[in-house]
């Protein structure tokens, strides 16, 4: 097949989940599909990126970003009733017209589009009313809103994010309803999305693991240490690692003072890169997370809001690593409480396995073990590419039918 990729940003390098799955999406479909990727770009592309995409892509097309803050910005949201991410991103008729100029020259079998918050650009193409269209979620948008709104205690913020998520339900749900088919990457999400009024078919394509770099091994592990990773453009993680550090971390000091906690990931916030005290160390971006994740005893996802899978967590477990994790921390991965990990909401909870997974190897062992053995059987970007490429199939057969 010929599949014309459109997404947000450039998967690489794997500076967030986001970009992890795209890359690896388009590096496994590649063998068996041309893939022709149409993407934003805040900076020129530099040889490295044009180098390792152009290993798997047909052809690379970047389209400046819009700026997120302009005026044009602000009135669009005040008036058009539409979500924030849809005004920065859905609205650029430069992309608009790369869609239809890409597609004029090579005519895909099927377009791609990554995330809702782009699928405006591609409607309002030609383009839209020639190929079969599929847009791929990584998680349901409006509920990671309502969760937010849930767990903030700030009036304000609150506020706003009801309001915001009351923007994107119906938006996401006319949109998946808009392409041929949707893609989300659990059950639960496909079965959430339904719920609330998908009637376009749904599928599911799981987040892998790259097996082969997180895998077991290397030497023990002597320091009492834990690692929380995420990128910190997400505002969950920022919520999670502040929750961590003021209602859990303090309580696993307590139960191991030599305790150290390493929080990995892309783009700090500016109150946590400032936070200094012993046994904390606030890293930002490593080149290799595997070597980071390795050296530490257990890891942490003590997330209040989010949808999906999360990859750092697929990834830990690959490697054999004990979990703590929240129910949402835990979604969309089948793990059972007790076997392949540990899931806990209350954060007193929280803290006691974590400094029982520290203080017990025979424990930690076991949760490791049966983590990764979960993850070997059923997380994999090959099985992931499996499961797009029948979408996509399906999707073809369906759209052309619907025309002869």
């Amino acid at each position: 097949m010929k599949i014309l990729f459109i997404c947000p940003y450039l998967p690489y390098p794997l500076i967030s989940g986001g970009h992890t799955r795209v890359f690896n999406t388009i590096k496994h479909l590649s063998s068996s599909n041309q893939i022709h990727l149409l993407a934003y770009n805040r900076e020129p592309v530099t040889r490295e990126q044009e180098s390792e995409l152009k290993k798997y892509c047909v052809s690379l097309t970047t389209i400046p970003r819009p700026p997120v803050f302009s005026p044009g910005n602000l009135a669009a949201y005040l008036t058009t009733g539409k979500p924030f991410m849809h005004v920065i991103n859905g609205r650029n008729q430069a992309l608009v017209q790369a869609i239809d100029r890409e597609t004029a020259g090579w005519q895909p079998d099927l377009i791609h589009v990554e995330h809702f918050h782009m699928a405006d650009c591609l409607l309002r193409a030609q383009a839209s009313k020639l190929y079969p269209k599929v847009i791929g979620e990584q998680g349901v948008e409006y509920l990671i809103l309502e969760r937010l709104a849930q767990v903030e205690k700030n009036p304000v913020k609150k506020l706003a994010a009801r309001l915001e998520a009351r923007r994107i339900k119906p938006f996401e749900v006319g949109i998946c309803n808009s392409f041929d088919s949707c893609i989300e990457v659990s059950h639960e999400d496909k079965e959430m999305i339904e719920q609330v009024g998908v009637k376009k078919p749904v599928y599911v394509a799981i987040n892998g693991v790259d097996a082969g770099y997180f895998a077991s091994g290397g030497k023990e592990v002597t320091e009492p240490s834990i690692i929380f990773v995420g990128t910190f453009k997400f505002f969950g993680n920022q919520d999670a690692v502040k929750w961590m550090l003021s209602e859990v971390w303090p309580q696993v000091k307590i139960r191991q003072p030599s305790a150290r906690f390493y929080i990995v990931g892309n783009q700090p916030p500016a109150w946590l890169r400032q936070r200094k005290e012993p046994g904390l160390e606030v890293t930002g971006w490593v080149p290799n997370l595997a070597e980071y994740m390795q050296k530490c005893r257990v890891v942490v996802a003590p997330l209040r809001m989010g949808s999906g899978t999360k990859l750092k967590i697929l990834e830990a477990m690959s490697m054999g690593k004990p979990v703590v994790a929240t129910s949402i921390g835990a979604e969309g991965i089948g793990a059972v409480d007790g076997r392949e990990m540990l899931i806990r909401d209350d954060p007193r909870q929280f803290a006691e396995a974590v400094a029982d997974c520290l203080n017990d190897p025979a424990l930690a062992g076991r949760l490791g073990g049966n983590a990764r053995l979960l993850i070997r059987n059923n997380f994999s970007w090959e099985k992931s590419a499996g499961q797009l490429n029948r979408a996509y199939q399906e999707t073809i057969k369906t759209f052309r039918e619907s025309r002869a």
